[in-house]
């Protein structure tokens, strides 16, 4: 995956807020870890393919051994004989069904869509769709001067990892992160900061199928049922104040405050965990 922490190396905006940070209080302050091919074009090798991307282990795959790929479908079900994963039934976009067989099955379909495949195949489990689990979130969006760094400004791309002081890790991405994304010359750089915690794993926290509705492919639409525990509204209201910190130690101006990372992906300004509700 060529991971590597050089991809911001040589950036005046990296170097200088990494210094602030380790003098201001945050030692463990680094570079984050990006899936990123620094390699330049040598030995007839266009290294062109920047960013990592999972469909490049299906490339690589092939120099191993053929097989075959089936695009554009829609798992739908797993099917099982004697107890055990023998295929999965699959729709494609005229809406025929096929099955595909194999030894072994591998269920990667991220956060929502795995349980949702699982619990429509009736896979016995009392854990599958039980104990959701989020990042306790808070995002804030500052603003630096852009005069205040010499050339080349570069991006930024700092992690503060967590401690067993500090149950959370903190986050910074310069909105120039993506270098071949044009952006207009401003006199405001946007940086935008994350906190990440952890929610408690509790069975009530859960995803289930629904009665009624249901998607183009037939298969039921989910539903969540999530909540935060006392426990990970006490980290949230931390996380919130160190936000605040994290920026002043940078040196960077909120251009708002920090708002909550919901458990369903979308962000929520406002609300009162901050103030303890």
């Amino acid at each position: 995956m060529n991971v590597t922490k050089f991809y911001a190396d040589g950036s005046s905006m990296q170097k200088v807020l990494l210094e602030r940070l380790l003098v201001g209080g945050y030692p463990e302050a680094t570079a984050i870890s990006i899936a990123a091919d620094l390699e330049g074009t040598k030995y007839g090798q266009v290294h062109s393919n920047v960013f990592f991307s999972s469909i490049i282990f299906l490339a690589y795959a092939l120099n191993i051994r053929k097989f075959d790929l089936a695009i554009n479908t829609r798992a739908v079900q797993v099917v099982t004989e004697k107890g055990k994963a023998a295929g999965v039934k699959v729709m494609t976009s005229d809406k025929k069904t096929h099955t595909l067989t194999a030894r072994t099955i591998v269920i990667a379909a991220s956060t929502w869509e795995t349980p949702r495949l699982l619990l429509n195949s009736h896979i016995p489990g009392e854990a599958i769709g039980r104990y959701l689990r989020n990042h306790s979130a808070y995002i804030a969006d500052a603003s630096i001067k852009r005069e205040l760094f010499p050339e080349v400004l570069g991006i930024a791309s700092i992690r503060v990892p967590g401690t067993a002081d500090r149950p959370y890790q903190l986050m910074a991405f310069s909105e120039l992160f993506y270098q071949y994304r044009e952006k207009p010359l401003s006199d405001a750089i946007k940086i935008r900061l994350h906190g990440y915690g952890i929610v408690e794993p509790r069975f009530e926290n859960h995803v289930y199928l629904d009665p009624v509705r249901r998607d183009e492919y037939g298969v039921p639409l989910l539903n969540v049922r999530f909540s935060y525990s006392d426990r990970d509204l006490e980290l949230l209201r931390t996380i919130y104040a160190s936000l605040h910190s994290f920026a002043s130690t940078m040196k960077l101006s909120l251009d708002a405050p920090p708002y909550l990372w919901s458990a369903r992906g979308r962000s929520s300004r406002g609300g009162n965990l901050q103030n303890g509700g």
